[in-house]
């Protein structure tokens, strides 16, 4: 299985969370394996993802958005109900 680090930063708590993901996870499983951590509040919905300032798709990969010698992205989390300027 190949790997990579995945470092999340969630601008509202000002915390950041690195784990170790398959290159292949989809951005729709991410949500709940933070809020199995403690690190995306439940009770918001819509959490979404951004990476460089792009908001990345649900159904795409982890693997999508950088290279394949890649070994780490930066993931900042979005909460989808922020109005979007």
């Amino acid at each position: 299985m190949d790997v990579m680090r995945v470092r999340f930063f969630n601008p509202e708590t000002r915390e950041e969370l690195a784990l170790t993901l398959p290159r292949d996870t989809r951005f729709s499983d991410l949500t709940a394996m933070l809020q199995e951590r403690g690190f995306a509040d439940r009770r918001k919905a819509g959490w979404r993802y951004l990476y460089q300032e792009h908001l990345c798709g649900l159904t795409h990969r982890i693997s999508d958005y950088v290279p394949e010698d890649a070994e780490e992205i930066r993931l900042d989390l979005f909460g989808f109900s922020q109005v979007l300027v």
